[in-house]
C-alpha cells in the first residue's frame, strides 16, 4: 500500500512558514482535510492546502497575499484563486454575493459575508 499525497499534511508547514495563528491553522487544516476526504477538488494537495491556507487566513482576519503564499508553496496565484473559488463552494458559499447566501452565513458566523465577498471579488 502507499501512502496517499494529501493537501491536509502540507498546510502545517506553509502555516508556519506565513507565522500564522493556531486558529487559522486549525481551520485551513479542516478545509484542507475536507477537500482530502468528503469532496473531490481535481487539483494538486499543494494547490489545495494553499488555497486552504488562504482562505482561512481570510476568514479569520489574517490574510496573506495569493504571492505570499505561492512563492511559500511553488504554486502559481491564479491556481491558488481557483481552487479558493471550489473550496467556496464545497463550503456552501457558492452564490455569493446573493443576499440569501449572505444572510445564511451571517446567521451562521458573524462577520464572514464582509471576508468572503473580499475573497471572491479578489
Amino acid at each position: 500500500m502507499t501512502d496517499l499525497d494529501l493537501a491536509s499534511d502540507r498546510v502545517d508547514e506553509i502555516a508556519d512558514e506565513l507565522d500564522l495563528s493556531d486558529r487559522v491553522t486549525e481551520r485551513a487544516n479542516e478545509l484542507a482535510e475536507a477537500a482530502d476526504f468528503q469532496y473531490p477538488i481535481n487539483r494538486s494537495p499543494s494547490v489545495v492546502a494553499a488555497a486552504s491556507v488562504y482562505l482561512a487566513g481570510v476568514l479569520y482576519d489574517e490574510k496573506r497575499y495569493q504571492h505570499e503564499i505561492s512563492e511559500v508553496v511553488d504554486v502559481s496565484e491564479a491556481a491558488i484563486g481557483s481552487c479558493n473559488q471550489e473550496l467556496l463552494e464545497h463550503e456552501g458559499y457558492g452564490d455569493f454575493p446573493s443576499e440569501d447566501t449572505a444572510a445564511d452565513v451571517a446567521e451562521r458566523d458573524e462577520g464572514l459575508v464582509r471576508r468572503i465577498r473580499e475573497v471572491i471579488r479578489g
